[in-house]
This record gives C-alpha cells, sequence and structure tokens, in this order.
C-alpha cells in the first residue's frame, strides 16, 4: 500500500464541439513523489460519453494496485465537484 498518492493538474484542455470533445482536466498520479500513472476527467456529460465513453479516463503503472488508484480518482471527482464518485 502507497502512503502517499497525490495528483499534480498538467493540463485544462477546453472544449472543442467541431470535434466533439468536451473540456477535459489531466493529471499526473503520484505515489510517494514519483509519477505512476495520469486521469483525465471529462467535465462534461454527453450521451456517448455517457454509453461508452466514460467520464474518467486513467492509465497506471502495472506496479500500483487498482485500489490506491480509486483513490486519487475520489479525490480528483471531490476537487472538480463532480457530484458522482
Amino acid at each position: 500500500m502507497l502512503d502517499v498518492v497525490d495528483l499534480r493538474l498538467r493540463e485544462q484542455r477546453p472544449a472543442d464541439p467541431k470535434s466533439g470533445h468536451v473540456a477535459t482536466d489531466f493529471y499526473d498520479i503520484l505515489a510517494d513523489g514519483a509519477p505512476v500513472g495520469e486521469i483525465s476527467l471529462r467535465l462534461l456529460e454527453t450521451e456517448y460519453l455517457r454509453l461508452y465513453g466514460g467520464q474518467v479516463g486513467y492509465g497506471v503503472a502495472p506496479s500500483i494496485v487498482a485500489t490506491d488508484m480509486l483513490r486519487g480518482r475520489s479525490v480528483c471527482c471531490a476537487h472538480r465537484a463532480c457530484g458522482r464518485v
């Protein structure tokens, strides 16, 4: 189990209606200070995202267990006040 999991905002990308992309925040996941993955948090809900794409995308190093990843997602959503975790 990791002692400290932090999220660092890397980029805030605005919506691009022409391509169908919604506004998205990108976070680096740091575990005990070392980069171990990333989270993308889509800030709006579209029918396509609701049915197929989802609001949260993530990638994590194989050495990190899923429970630590989910803890980071909860912090990210609480930060943006998503309403659902």
